[in-house]
């Protein structure tokens, strides 16, 4: 036996040991997953014919009930559809699902299921008669029983290998039980319940006897089984174990001793007090066969799920242990088994007298050389990368330290641009209540306002073309000049020379912006503006109306020769005058639409009741409602004048 043939016979014997490993694995998971699924199957197809069952049980007793001319039965159902029909929907829904739970005889049961729908759609037409009733009854009985038997064959048939499934099965059968005891006493009652024949005394011990021993069979197994079982199925099952003992069997206790007594007003008192508390019983109970439901619903999905993963990883482990396998044998083939095959053809073609093959020496010592060079140009090739990155971080370094210097800069300049600014207040008779919302830390808006001898003022308001740094500095130095121009202005001064002197002195390196100038009198009740550009600033009036003022005019910059207008209007006591930049209306919402000087006037209408505080914190939030975000395209400014 050669080496190559030992490798090879090793790795076949390994691989083939591999491969029925990872069979046996990847089907055991397939097994439990098909198992998991069927499972899921057939717990839902036992759940369908419980409903069924559940229904027939409240089928009799409504017949029982439209026997003695009562007008409401003691079920959950007071007011259901035609008799038989929930129960024929139940069946079919069972027959649907049976397949998928790949039962050893699925046939058998869909024909048990197919007769016994068969037979209760027979029985349909007859719940419509009087005659008959009890005979009817019986045969739903039946047929209900029947549908019992065929739930725990499946269940026989399969098996249950879940603690929990096993433990919840045990709850949802005590609760079956406890659903068949309330429905037989609810039966044995209802004949007697018109008062017409007092029952025999040995009825009542008999049903309380026995619904004694349902509460108590329930209280043993929700305190011994299922002490260390909690969820929410079994707090479920405590409380309708609690409300019959202390709430339902004191009530048909009652029911019974005054049937036996014979007395019509105690009959019928405690026939309702009965009935209501029958119903709670019912409405209990489903609701802990729904819970039941719900808990093995998701313990299957549970174990169908890990089931799922299992097959899944156990594929992918087979696949990955085989691609490593396969690169493994390769891998000893080429680096191994090959060289190996090279060295004893060598060393026989010596020991032959053959020289001219180069000696296996010198092939290795090639190859260590190789793997030499190419260690030294990988380290050239790093040394040459760290370098690199270095001075990439040190570029990065710098780039950052340049921006924190720039934004500290520009957060000193936003604090000497807001140090402009004034603080809302009283200036004069009038107060000045403003917001400012500029679209990055430095704005191209700027406002002022300021005090005149007799109680009058002066406000300003200026809108810089564009925004940004740029237009920061150009809105600061046109906020410089016009307080100055103003300042030296005496009271009912002419203002539109005063704006004209600056537009004539404006330099054209400079950008243009838009400049409202307004002067304010209180003894005349009335005030002047001067505007370039700006928008029309708007006047809301005591009753309510709005007025907006302002022929437009030519913004300071554009032309040297501008002539600008002094408009007149009247301000009395009780008017508000709201001026503000173009960036109110031009807002955008997240569809590019803007918001508008139509909305503007509709919001300033409808809030014209509300102070002044209130408007303008309604405008803010309305444009921020608007945009989708407090932040802005534009610069907002707004300032609103009020006689104090």
């Amino acid at each position: 036996m050669t080496l190559r043939s030992a490798l090879l016979a090793i790795l076949s014997a390994f691989g083939l040991a591999l491969l029925a490993f990872l069979s046996m694995q990847s089907w055991n998971a397939y097994i439990a997953y098909d198992t998991a699924q069927r499972a899921h199957a057939l717990d839902d197809t036992r759940h369908a014919l419980l409903m069924a069952v559940l229904t027939l049980r409240d089928d009799r007793l409504r017949l029982a009930a439209d026997t003695i001319g009562l007008d409401r039965p003691p079920t959950r159902r007071p007011q259901p559809g035609a008799p038989i029909e929930d129960a024929l929907r139940h069946i079919d829904e069972a027959r649907v699902l049976l397949p998928g739970a790949k039962l050893a005889d699925s046939t058998y049961y869909d024909t048990e299921l197919g007769r016994e729908h068969d037979t209760l759609n027979a029985l349909r037409g007859a719940t419509n008669h009087t005659a008959g009733r009890a005979e009817l009854s019986l045969q739903i009985e039946a047929s209900a029983a029947r549908l019992l038997e065929l739930r725990m064959t499946m269940l026989e048939e399969r098996g249950i290998n879940d603690l929990s499934l096993a433990l919840l099965h045990l709850l949802r059968n005590y609760a079956l039980h406890t659903n068949h005891r309330l429905t037989e006493n609810a039966l044995n009652l209802l004949p007697y319940v018109k008062g017409e024949e007092t029952p025999p005394e040995e009825v009542f011990h008999h049903h309380m006897l026995r619904l004694a021993a349902q509460i108590g069979g329930m209280t043993n197994l929700l305190g011994e089984v299922f002490v260390f079982f909690q969820s929410p199925s079994v707090a479920q099952a405590t409380e309708l174990s609690a409300f019959i003992r202390d709430i339902y069997a004191p009530a048909e206790t009652a029911l019974v001793a005054a049937l036996m007594e014979g007395n019509a007003d105690d009959i019928e008192g405690a026939f309702e007090s009965w009935l209501e508390r029958k119903q709670t019983a019912d409405a209990h109970v489903f609701a802990l066969f729904e819970e039941i439901y719900t808990a093995s619903q998701s313990r299957l999905e549970g174990l169908h799920r890990d089931a799922l993963n299992a097959l899944r990883t156990w594929l992918a482990l087979s696949v990955l242990a085989i691609a490593i396998f396969l690169g493994s044998a390769a891998m000893i083939w080429l680096l191994i088994a090959l060289p190996m095959e090279r060295i004893r053809e060598s060393m026989l073609q010596l020991a032959e007298g053959d020289l001219t093959r180069t000696p296996t020496r010198h092939e290795v010592m090639s190859d260590l050389r190789q793997m030499s060079d190419a260690l030294r140009v990988f380290r050239i090739n790093a040394v040459r990368r760290e370098r690199l990155q270095r001075e990439r971080l040190a570029l990065h370094a710098r780039i950052a330290e340049a921006h924190a210097e720039l934004r500290s800069d520009l957060e000193a300049a936003a604090v000497v641009q807001r140090s402009q600014l004034p603080a809302p207040g009283i200036v004069g008779a009038y107060r000045f209540t403003s917001l400012y919302r500029p679209s990055t830390m430095l704005a191209g808006d700027t406002y002022d306002f300021m005090p005149l001898p007799g109680g009058g003022a002066r406000l300003f308001q200026i809108d810089v073309a564009g925004h940004g740094a740029a237009a920061s500095l150009v809105s600061v130095a046109a906020h410089v000049a016009l307080k100055r121009a103003l300042e030296h202005l005496p009271p009912g001064g002419d203002l539109a020379g005063a704006l004209e002197t600056i537009n004539a002195n404006w330099p054209e390196e400079l950008t243009y912006f838009t400049v409202l100038v307004i002067e304010l009198t209180p003894e005349t009740e009335s005030g002047r503006l001067v505007q370039a550009g700006h928008p029309y600033p708007a006047v809301l009036r005591r009753d309510g109306a709005l007025t907006r003022l302002g022929e437009g005019g030519l913004p300071v910059g554009v032309l040297k020769h501008a002539d600008y207008k002094e408009i007149r209007f009247d301000f009395a006591a009780g008017d508000r005058l709201l001026v503000f930049t173009d960036g109110i209306y031009e807002a955008t919402d997240p569809d590019k639409r803007i918001f508008g000087e139509d909305r503007l006037a509709g919001l300033l209408k409808a809030y014209a009741g509300q102070d002044t505080e209130t408007l303008v914190a309604r405008i803010d939030a309305s444009l921020q409602e608007w945009s989708g975000s407090d932040h802005m395209d534009d610069d907002i400014s707004l300032v609103v004048a009020e006689r104090v």
